[in-house]
């Protein structure tokens, strides 16, 4: 069976972008199964794009190829890469898109794509279905990753928002906004459990402004039109409203400091 291929993109859904990449894959391999993670993250946010990507991962099989495209860069200086690491691979621009899976997953083998016989085109404005799609489908149909280009020893790696651990009090950030106005954290759920042994928490989103006592497990917990804070789906923690926008609900945004004090029981 041929690996999954992912797309994940800033394109949106207006233009043929995605089209053109899809018709790219198909021509070189079209046996080969194409899912869309998403075409909407914000435009040329490479750091959201990442956290986005790195929340998908585990819901794949392992060997999936995954195509990243977000690129403020294209037809500068910026390396196209594949990366091989614990899950499958990577492939897209070396511009730090990648930095929160290496992270969290390591890279085990990193190629720059310099070989043009695995290219479908030499644009300067379109490597996601020059260079990034026609690899994806190379190495699906079984080219090594090897044999598309130079072994690199290293990759370019976002300065990303740290997460701050302290006996009593940890201390994380804001990181996306999803769909529904939900305020997503860079604190993981088993980091949070690792810190927290015999003690509860009381949430303080961002500084004083808000203040929770606890963390629920879902919204239900709370009533209607009340903040909430709870590990969602990708087992980060999340700042919520019930029924309600929280961005709007609680003038929050990325960046915005999450902090939980420890209180004993």
């Amino acid at each position: 069976m041929k690996p999954m291929i992912t797309l994940l993109t800033d394109f949106g859904l207006k233009d043929t972008y995605i089209g053109q990449m899809k018709g790219v894959i198909g021509s070189i391999c079209p046996e080969v199964k194409v899912v869309d993670i998403t075409h909407e993250v914000p435009a040329q946010d490479i750091a959201y794009g990442g956290y986005l990507l790195c929340d998908a991962m585990e819901a794949f099989p392992r060997g999936t190829i995954h195509v990243v495209v977000v690129d403020p860069g294209v037809g500068s200086e910026r390396k196209a890469i594949a990366v091989k690491f614990e899950l499958g691979y990577l492939i897209g621009p070396d511009n730090g898109i990648f930095t929160e899976v290496i992270n969290r997953y390591g890279a085990e083998t990193i190629i720059e794509l310099d070989q043009p016989d695995y290219w479908f085109g030499e644009s300067k404005t379109f490597h996601g279905r020059d260079i990034f799609a026609p690899a994806s489908a190379h190495l699906a149909c079984g080219v090594m990753l090897r044999d598309m280009g130079t072994t690199l020893n290293d990759l370019v790696k976002l300065n990303l928002p740290e997460l701050i651990v302290h006996d009593q009090i940890l201390t994380g950030h804001i990181v996306m906004i999803d769909h529904f106005g939900n305020m997503l954290s860079n604190i993981r759920r088993d980091e949070y459990e690792n810190w927290l042994e015999e003690y509860e928490g009381e949430l303080l989103v961002r500084g004083e402004d808000t203040r929770l006592h606890g963390i629920c497990k879902t919204f239900a917990d709370v009533s209607e039109g009340a903040a909430v804070a709870y590990f969602g789906s990708s087992a980060r923690l999340e700042i919520g409203v019930r029924n309600r926008n929280a961005a709007q609900e609680l003038d929050g945004g990325i960046g915005d400091i999450v902090i939980i004090e420890k209180i004993n029981q």
